[in-house]
């Protein structure tokens, strides 16, 4: 990154401001002189400072300090609406079943919304009697 008129260089400056971020390192990362390592974020992010500490210290890399502005918010607790299905009695479920108006045959001027309407009414009724909605999170 320390040559501008490097090929590479461009195309990555280029890309950076395809995406509308900003590569904040100025000066050489590596003993040898060169800009290896790179602070990038998007241009609105205000940035304390970037320290480059000398390289060799513990590599042949800089150390590179930066202070990002971060807004931590509070976790969302999400709540569900759920039925407990593992704890439903397949028995007494075949029994219910068994004894509603869905087990006898239909009268025969019934049309299909009422049919379904029907349905509806009576599985919700099971469903709500052997597993009833509750929330978890």
């Amino acid at each position: 990154m320390q040559d501008v008129t490097d090929v590479g260089t461009c195309r990555l400056t280029e890309l950076l401001g395809s995406f509308d971020l900003v590569q904040h390192v100025n000066g050489p990362t590596q003993h040898h002189g060169n800009t290896l390592d790179l602070v990038i974020t998007p241009s609105h992010f205000v940035l304390a400072g970037v320290d480059v500490e000398p390289a060799g210290m513990l590599s042949d890399h800089a150390l590179i300090v930066s202070r990002l502005p971060l807004a931590v918010e509070p976790a969302v607790i999400a709540e569900r609406l759920v039925r407990g299905r593992r704890h439903v009695d397949l028995s007494e479920l075949r029994r219910i079943l068994e004894d509603s108006e869905l087990s006898r045959p239909p009268p025969d001027d019934v049309d299909v919304d009422q049919l379904f309407a029907t349905y509806h009414t009576v599985l919700q009724g099971v469903a709500d009697r052997l597993a009833p909605l509750h929330y978890v999170r």
